[in-house]
């Protein structure tokens, strides 16, 4: 899980049962399930030294060495600083709860 204001750094990762959410070392977000790719951000190449951080507004965002924005969830919200979790179920989805819910396909 990560909560607001925490990060996935590179070559980190959360794991939950056989799922696997890696923050790869060519900056690529990818899920796994039992060793296999079922989902990434589609990032790789793009940066280096990069980071996930869950922010306060909600937005789950990746971030290269330069802080420019990768890729999102697309769930921030202004209007709402808060703490929200990051769950990375047992499913192997990701889930964001708060006023928008998001899960990775």
């Amino acid at each position: 899980m990560l909560l607001s204001g925490e990060t996935l750094e590179t070559n980190q990762h959360l794991q939950r049962d056989n799922c696997v959410l890696e923050m790869q070392d060519d900056c690529n977000l990818v899920m796994y399930d039992s060793g296999s790719a079922i989902w990434a951000s589609q990032t790789a190449n793009q940066g280096s030294n990069c980071k996930l951080l869950m922010q306060y507004d909600g937005n789950l965002v990746l971030y290269d060495s330069n802080g420019n924005p990768l890729w999102h969830s697309n769930t921030g919200t202004a209007n709402s600083p808060n703490i929200y979790p990051c769950i990375l179920q047992s499913n192997c989805h990701i889930v964001i709860y708060g006023p928008y819910q998001w899960s990775n396909p």
